[in-house]
């Protein structure tokens, strides 16, 4: 599966940068850009399931670039000041 959005860009000059957790298919990092945030990491993992849907349509969608599907304890570490956006309903909480 591959689309990759033509209207899908992120900002020359941001304004900001932000992490998309529990990204589900990519509604932050779809929305942000357009106001100027840039999308720095963005990760979509569902820890009890084989095949991950979600994610791979966010990569489908909007490449892979700066996407991760895996467990974001094992993330890189980062001190940036950041914007965080989420979509509650795709966490899998323990």
């Amino acid at each position: 599966m591959t689309y990759n959005s033509p209207t899908y860009r992120e900002p020359q000059n941001p304004m900001g940068s932000f992490a998309e957790l529990c990204a589900g298919v990519g509604r932050f990092r779809t929305g942000l850009p357009k106001a100027g945030w840039k999308t720095f990491y963005s990760n979509q993992w569902e820890p009890s399931t084989k095949t991950q849907h979600p994610s791979n349509v966010c990569v489908a969608k909007l490449g892979p670039e700066s996407h991760s599907n895996d467990d974001i304890a094992r993330a890189e570490k980062t001190t940036r000041p950041v914007l965080f956006g989420g979509d509650a309903a795709h966490c899998e909480h323990r």
